[in-house]
């Protein structure tokens, strides 16, 4: 099927559409100029690739680990004309060089898979992009981030280098994943010069929140 909206291919019996239509609500806040280069960690289908591109952005880069969804992240780009200005990695955002162990979503939806062990979920093998490498070859101004936990074993989030002016991202907390790394994430944006547009709200029960950041 194809989104209306934003000329998209999704998969009828998944939960893609939702995730196509959400982007804008979890990450419309991220100041996007003209031209500027954008890393895309976890780019499911590429809603965010598309939104990025429609502010602007004149170069993403978007990294996606399940196999399937790189696919149809590829021919979207394809799809959007987009091929000139978009690069697609097929893996998973890593903090060290090799490849790993990425637990697929089962189901309905295809936006759930993770680095994080899980019950219920299939293991493959994908390669991994390190984000220092991934910051220090592509240089980009803003970072978008939304991987189901793996978020918390990035060293690089903690000393971003200056080229980065904004970044987005949704923080999860879920059976076995500490919510004091998501605290101690959001501490350290603030260490590093950036200020909330929008903060990221830790009640009770929280399982994801999306915060916004720049400097």
């Amino acid at each position: 099927m194809i989104d209306e909206r934003t000329g998209l291919e999704y998969r009828e019996w998944t939960t893609d559409l939702d995730v196509i239509r959400e982007i804008n609500r979890s990450y419309g806040q991220v100041p996007i100029s003209p031209g500027a280069t954008v890393l895309d960690l976890g780019g499911h289908v590429g809603a965010f690739v598309q939104w990025a591109l429609a502010q602007g952005a004149g170069k993403v880069v978007t990294v996606e680990a399940d196999p399937a969804n790189a696919e149809l992240l590829g021919e979207n780009v394809h799809r959007l004309g987009a091929a000139d200005h978009v690069w697609v990695l097929a893996g998973a955002v890593v903090d060290e060089p090799g490849d790993v162990v990425f637990f697929r979503a089962t189901g309905t939806s295809y936006a759930h898979g993770s680095l994080m062990t899980r019950r219920n979920k299939n293991p493959i093998p994908v390669s991994g992009y390190p984000l220092a490498a991934l910051l220090t070859e592509h240089r980009p101004s803003v970072v978008k981030c939304d991987i189901e936990g793996g978020e918390y074993v990035l060293s690089a989030l903690h000393r971003l280098p200056a080229t980065v002016s904004a970044l987005t991202m949704e923080l999860h907390n879920k059976a076995g994943w500490m919510p004091a790394e998501a605290e101690r994430l959001v501490a350290s944006f603030r260490r590093q010069g950036f200020k909330a547009l929008r903060a990221p709200r830790f009640t009770a029960r929280w399982r994801a929140t999306c915060g916004t950041w720049a400097r």
